[in-house]
């Protein structure tokens, strides 16, 4: 049998290289852009390069380019005829163009085929177009904010800085972070801060603001039992820890990071299973530590994850359980702690709509323990899409893309003061929760539809305020007002495809959808009316996709509620 085997592997090998050899001579086509993320602005060329591997010579080639949009529907088709002469050792660039492109997520798809039509290869590349606004890298600071978890990931500089201009370039204006008090401080009085130092560095250079959040302990400090595997989960065996490391992190990143978190989701014990009294005398302390390290700083509650209580929202047949919390929230209130932070902080997953009630519950909660003027911020909402990134648009990305409006429009209307989607790159949870707006590719970053809705949105918003919600009759429409000086715009969709008419004080009005493209609605003004009065109706096909709607008003807008 030793000898038979001994014959087997020549053999073998001989197949193996054969199959190596029969691969690498396979034609192959990529998509290369010398623009970060694949993002480009309105205003200018989209330029691309289609390069060949293992092409055939001495014959033409065509190559067929289809470009779809947010839609899946055919913006572009056209085919380019490559010459014999332009394909050297099997191997070809070819430069095109797409001109410039209205704002939009769009898919570019090439096949490779012989004249005779015979199929040689093909790929796509995913790109973005967003309004071009002014770079600054000064700190600004808006409702729009992003949850990132990059200190994690293990990044090289150069990607750091290409994900905080990206960030930047959607008229995003702070970010989250995560930090491992672990990681920085493995010894009592040993930090380790070169990790975070980057991803601070690279935020801060590109004028975005920092809230920076950890839910971590070292096994030096914490009161873990023996044997316990998650002690990260655990309060520290003394508060002078918790004292100096937080003393410790707020001076070294003065002057970078803005505020801080004092610990993720403190009410689930997928975080924390310390006591509410517990809970209590940490938020004091780092609360104190943070204020003699840095007094500009702002200090926020830990995230309240709300585990606890039904929700029930009556667009879905299933209300919203999670185990028992709401009674322990109570106690850390009750323990004085209203003093010892300067913004409220609050998760929530779920349908946008169903964000009002947990809202309510935060405001009651401060009202209850007299702390009615603390600013209201929802650290994470999201929605999921995909892990892998598909040459359409999947219906998980138009859903994903559609969440991000209605979630702003539905938390700043009642009371929120910023909001940080979940989340930036892509991550896996669980082996199904696929959340993110960006992947982290070997060829870059590239990005997800949500994105270019991101971008718009805040585009569209820049400068105005919320006004509340519309007064319609349809109970399953949800229209939200946003005011500026002299300009009003409307989100607005519904949980099912209808048509509805909605009264403008205004001579006319321009529709746009979530990627930034206008669309042109007939607009109708009262019969046999002249002159015509400053007054119209526009016809809108409304469905689970948010759209603005944007004019100037010749008159008080309607009531809202």
């Amino acid at each position: 049998m030793k000898t038979k085997h001994k014959n087997l592997i020549p053999l073998i090998a001989f197949f193996v290289f054969s199959s190596m050899m029969a691969v690498a001579q396979i034609p192959c086509l990529e998509i290369f852009n010398r623009r970060s993320g694949n993002i480009f602005f309105n205003d200018e060329d989209v330029q691309l390069e289609i390069k060949g591997t293992n092409f055939p010579q001495g014959t033409p080639i065509l190559l067929k380019l289809k470009l779809t949009d947010f839609n899946n529907e055919t913006v572009k088709d056209k085919s380019i005829s490559l010459r014999p002469t332009e394909i050297k050792n099997k191997k070809f660039v070819k430069p095109i163009s797409l001109a410039s492109l209205p704002n939009g997520f769009y898919i570019l798809k090439v096949v490779a085929e012989t004249i005779d039509e015979k199929h040689l290869a093909s790929t796509y590349v995913r790109l973005g177009v967003i309004t071009r606004r002014p770079y600054t890298t000064e700190i600004t600071r808006s409702p729009f904010a992003i949850d990132t978890a990059l200190s994690w990931y293990c990044l090289t500089e150069e990607e750091l800085e290409n994900a905080a201009r990206l960030i930047k370039m959607a008229g995003i204006s702070c970010v989250r972070d995560r930090l491992s008090w672990n990681d920085v401080e493995p010894s009592p009085g040993k930090f380790y801060w070169e990790e975070y130092d980057r991803t601070a560095n690279a935020f801060h250079n590109a004028g975005l603001e920092i809230s920076q959040v950890f839910h971590d302990l070292p096994p030096w400090a914490d009161t873990a039992p023996p044997g316990e595997k998650e002690r990260r989960r655990y309060p520290p065996k003394d508060m002078k820890y918790l004292y100096d490391f937080m003393y410790s992190m707020v001076s070294h990143f003065k002057g970078r990071v803005q505020y801080w978190e004092i610990w993720n989701e403190y009410d689930s014990p997928t975080f924390f299973v310390g006591g509410a009294e517990q809970y209590a005398r940490m938020l004091k302390t780092a609360y104190t530590a943070a204020k003699k390290a840095d007094p500009s700083c702002r200090v926020l509650i830990g995230s309240r994850s709300f585990a606890t209580g039904k929700v029930a929202c009556p667009w879905v047949k299933q209300g919203y359980l999670i185990a028992e919390g709401e009674p322990y929230v109570e106690r850390v209130f009750q323990h004085g702690v209203c003093e010892f932070f300067d913004i409220y902080n609050m998760h929530f997953y779920g349908p946008a709509e169903g964000v009002i009630s947990f809202i309510e519950r935060s405001k009651k909660l401060l009202n209850k323990y007299h702390c009615p003027r603390k600013p209201i911020w929802i650290t994470e909402m999201g929605k999921t899409a995909l892990a892998e990134l598909p040459d359409i648009v999947a219906k998980e990305e138009q859903e994903q893309a559609a969440f991000i409006p209605k979630a702003y429009a539905v938390a700043l209307n009642n009371g929120v003061e910023r909001l940080f989607f979940f989340l930036f790159p892509a991550f896996t949870e669980h082996g199904k929760s696929n959340w993110g707006i960006f992947a982290n590719t070997k060829k870059g970053w590239i990005p997800k539809p949500a994105y270019v809705a991101f971008a718009n949105l805040t585009d569209r918003l820049k400068g105005y305020r919320p006004c509340g919600r519309l007064a319609l009759p349809n109970s399953d429409v949800w229209a939200y007002k946003f005011r500026a000086q002299h300009k009003e715009v409307i989100i607005i969709w519904a949980h099912q495809e209808k048509i509805i008419s909605l009264s403008l004080p205004a001579e006319s009005a321009r529709v746009i959808d979530i990627m930034g493209k206008a669309k042109i609605y007939p607009l109708q003004h009262p019969p046999n009316i002249k002159p015509k009065p400053a007054h119209c109706e526009v016809r809108l096909e409304l469905n689970t996709i948010p759209v603005f709607v944007e004019f100037i008003p010749g008159e008080s807008p309607a009531d809202t509620q």
